[in-house]
């Protein structure tokens, strides 16, 4: 089974974000770091973090969540435990009905990541 980087990888390729040898550079400059390919394709200026959120939706098949289009509210950060928001580096943006049937919707840095409300 493929791994999420090598899918990354894949799309970038595929969608002509990047070539090859910017690849093979992003990935020698992340273990010369010690940083993962995303952070070291930013910090090479290969591609910027929105342009890498996109590709990933791509991976994922999950809508991109544009923070700019929210009015920030930082009281929603009572809604989710500090623990469980920082493991899952999680941000409630909207808070909709009322108990038990109360929903969240957030923003995740890696939309892979799955949480249940039994944590929150």
């Amino acid at each position: 089974m493929l791994n999420q980087e090598m899918l990354l990888e894949r799309v970038l390729l595929e969608d002509g974000l990047c070539d090859k040898e910017q690849l093979d550079a992003a990935r020698r400059y992340a273990v010369d770091q010690k940083i993962d390919l995303v952070e070291a394709l930013v910090q090479t200026k290969v591609l910027n973090r929105r342009q890498i959120a996109l590709a990933k939706v791509d991976i994922c098949e999950v809508p991109f969540v544009d923070l700019s289009e929210y009015d920030t509210c930082y009281a929603n950060t009572e809604l989710i435990r500090r623990d469980v928001a920082e493991r899952h580096s999680a941000f409630p943006l909207q808070l909709a009905g009322t108990e038990p049937d109360r929903r969240i919707s957030g923003r995740l840095d890696n939309p892979n990541r799955r949480f249940d409300r039994h944590c929150l």
